[in-house]
């Protein structure tokens, strides 16, 4: 958090962070694991709070997305299904400004497929989003925002449209 606020300096103009936090990742302690996890959580959020608030003093827009990649190694052996391993925790905020309701789907309260990250954080900042974003929005909301859930149909068309745009 510190080398961030150090690289936005005090730039005029607004921001958008993205951080993966990993001062809670493994490898965890053999004898306690949950404990030295919820320890190391403890840690980052006091320093993601401390972070938020030097953000707001600096008195400019600031768009933060924080998240996740996948659920503690640990947790494996209570979770049955394999593809909730990889379940993207997050938190998007708007420092300075009012964000946006760009989210049609209640996904806060959800589990979020990753690849949907951006496009959401840059809609509730504000952002439009370039046909890319849109058509990956589109696909993946057919797919309630899973891309586990969708079927092979959408899976290609959302490969085509990678294809397109980025050939």
């Amino acid at each position: 958090f510190d080398a961030m606020l150090k690289k936005i300096g005090d730039s005029p103009t607004p921001v958008v962070a993205l951080m993966l936090t990993i001062n809670q990742h493994g490898p965890h302690d053999v004898e306690d694991p949950i404990g030295d996890y919820v320890k190391r959580f403890a840690e980052s959020d006091r320093a993601y709070d401390a972070f938020l608030t030097a953000l707001e003093r600096r008195g400019r827009k600031a768009g933060v997305v924080a998240f996740g990649d996948h659920q503690p190694e640990f947790t494996a052996k209570f979770i049955e299904d394999q593809r909730k391993w990889y379940f993207t925790a997050y938190d998007i905020r708007c420092v300075n400004f009012a964000c946006g309701k760009a989210t049609s789907l209640d996904t806060r309260t959800k589990p979020l497929d990753v690849v949907m990250l951006t496009p959401m954080a840059l809609e509730e900042f504000g952002f439009s989003l370039d046909d890319f974003s849109l058509l990956q929005r589109k696909i993946f909301r057919d797919c309630t925002d899973d891309i586990e859930r969708c079927d092979e149909a959408a899976r290609l068309k959302f490969n085509g449209a990678f294809a397109q745009f980025f050939d």
